[in-house]
């Protein structure tokens, strides 16, 4: 087996070192920063307090899309620039983002709200870029059944179809922005926190750094900090000791797994309050979500809570009608940033903010604030054009990240695995295979039956900042999202961790009982440890 080097962990090598920008939090907004950062010739480094994608992105319904809803606010700006985005991801990154069609079934719904659904789907489809995906539907009773025989019968009218995209795996899009960063020059360190900030006449001049996973200390220099961790954005100013008003309104939202109910994408309202929920085909089973409600603590305070559990547990039992008795396999809870204002939280914008705090006495600072998951690249551009004081439109035309436009050709032998390598890593597939081509060991299977490689875990660890089992199983190689929550890789994991990396029993024990616990928010509230 092939010894691995693997990047700097921690806040090793980091102290007195200056970098153009310190990009505070990992999640897509995060990445994209630092990204585009280095796309203009800067040298930016990115800390994150957990592992990326820990918090909001990977806790998201997964979608790339336009944002039908918003055209009820009239919000035509942010609609066009989702549908631009959702269209270039299809381009760049296939392997990761694919269409989705949608059924929205009528069950006794007036004429009048069929026919301002229509409008809305026509206007949808116009400001979508041309070609990108085909136009929407209507469907009769009898053709959606077809589609969906599982949906109820219950005054049905019919349905209209139409299409967007998903992304089943988040934490990927972000692992390719943030190797495009490293790329391109950037330091790209996770389990490090920011603890505070050196401040010279009113400016900033440095970061306080401290290593989450060994305790260990640093200090940067920068003249520019971009907070950009999502939800908790303003725990993080108070962290750092800056004054400020209170920037977000926190809300947060539940998803539940179920097995697979459906081979579509159905949206339908709550009978409860009309909320729109969404029930989506996701790793071959169908994840049903969400909820929305204000969260008037920090956001690690969001727990799944049995209200939410049973909101959406009787949306489902009236929408399939057969689902009686079928049980959620777990549920993820999220927490959302919205610009503080008043209001049923549905309603507000997606829209994000960038706000910098000069006159909060740090100079040089600055706090980007709401957005959502498919406009991160829009975002992103945004942000670095205050960060720089230049406006650089050419983002918005380059490509992201190592997509899977091309398959890649594998060694034989990989046949088994080739699929799984392409959707995983896209062109970056051929990293893996090479690795696993250097001893026979490497190119077995993780676990009995399933694709994963040996090799994928080295490689995470060496290409992909994993440091702990679960940064490899949860964040980099997809395996923790069955009814077992990962376990079983993560065993896998752990014992090529002992028989490669020189781990002993003892921390292999250590690590699996710290996958456990990460994991114990997953377990619904009625369910005990597996």
């Amino acid at each position: 087996m092939t010894p691995l080097e693997q990047h700097e962990a921690g806040t090793a090598g980091l102290d007195g070192q200056r970098f153009d920008a310190v990009v505070i939090g990992g999640g897509i907004l995060g990445a994209g920063v630092a990204r585009e950062l280095s796309r203009r010739g800067q040298r930016p480094l990115l800390v994150e307090r957990r592992d990326f994608s820990w918090g909001t992105t990977a806790r998201s319904t997964r979608l790339i899309h336009g944002g039908l809803r918003y055209l009820a606010n009239y919000d035509l700006g942010l609609v066009r620039e989702g549908l631009r985005e959702r269209a270039w991801l299809l381009r760049s990154a296939p392997n990761l983002v694919t269409p989705l069609l949608f059924l929205l079934p009528f069950h006794g719904t007036p004429a009048w709200e069929r026919l301002r659904l229509r409008a809305g789907l026509s206007l949808y489809d116009v400001l979508s870029p041309r070609g990108s995906l085909p136009r929407h539907r209507m469907l009769s009773p009898t053709e959606l059944i077809r589609l969906e025989p599982a949906l109820s019968r219950h005054r049905l009218l019919g349905a209209a179809s139409y299409w967007d995209a998903q992304v089943e795996l988040p934490e990927r899009l972000v692992l390719g922005a943030l190797r495009a960063a490293a790329d391109a020059g950037a330091e790209i360190r996770n389990h490090v926190a920011a603890t505070g900030l050196v401040l010279e006449r009113g400016g900033v001049s440095g970061v306080r750094l401290a290593g989450v996973l060994d305790g260990e200390e640093a200090t940067v220099g920068t003249w520019r900090v971009v907070n950009a961790s999502g939800p908790w954005a303003d725990v993080t100013l108070d962290e750092m000791g800056i004054t400020h008003d209170p920037i977000l309104r926190l809300t947060q939202g539940i998803h539940l797994v179920y097995p697979r109910l459906a081979e579509h994408a159905v949206a339908f309202e709550h009978p409860a309050d009309g909320r729109l929920c969404f029930a989506i085909p996701w790793q071959g089973q169908t994840m049903v979500g969400t909820t929305e409600t204000d969260l008037s603590g920090a956001p690690d305070d969001a727990r799944v809570l049995p209200r939410e559990v049973e909101y959406l547990q009787e949306a489902v039992a009236l929408c399939f009608p057969g689902s009686a008795g079928v049980r959620p396999l777990w549920g993820s809870v999220g927490v959302r940033s919205l610009m503080r204002k008043e209001g049923i939280a549905g309603s507000i914008s997606r829209r994000h903010l960038v706000i910098q705090h000069t006159r909060d006495g740090a100079a040089g600072l600055l706090t980007v604030a709401g957005g959502k998951l498919t406009a991160w690249r829009s975002i992103s551009a945004d942000v670095v054009d205050v960060v720089l004081g230049e406006k650089d439109r050419s983002a918005l035309r380059g490509a992201v990240i190592a997509s899977g436009r091309e398959r890649p050709r594998l060694p034989s032998g990989l046949e088994a695995s080739a699929g799984r390598l392409w959707r995983i890593y896209g062109a970056r597939a051929e990293e893996v295979a090479s690795l696993a081509a250097e001893d026979p060991w490497w190119s077995e299977p993780l676990l009995p039956g399933r694709a994963a490689l040996r090799a994928e875990v080295p490689y995470a660890v060496q290409q992909e900042w994993a440091q702990t089992l679960g940064d490899v199983v949860l964040r980099r190689l997809a395996l923790g999202f069955g009814a077992d929550l990962g376990r079983a890789a993560a065993e896998a994991v752990a014992e090529v961790a002992v028989a490669a990396f020189g781990w002993d029993r003892e921390r292999a024990a250590s690590e699996l009982r710290a996958f456990d616990a990460e994991n114990a928010e997953r377990r619904l509230p009625e369910q005990g440890p597996r």
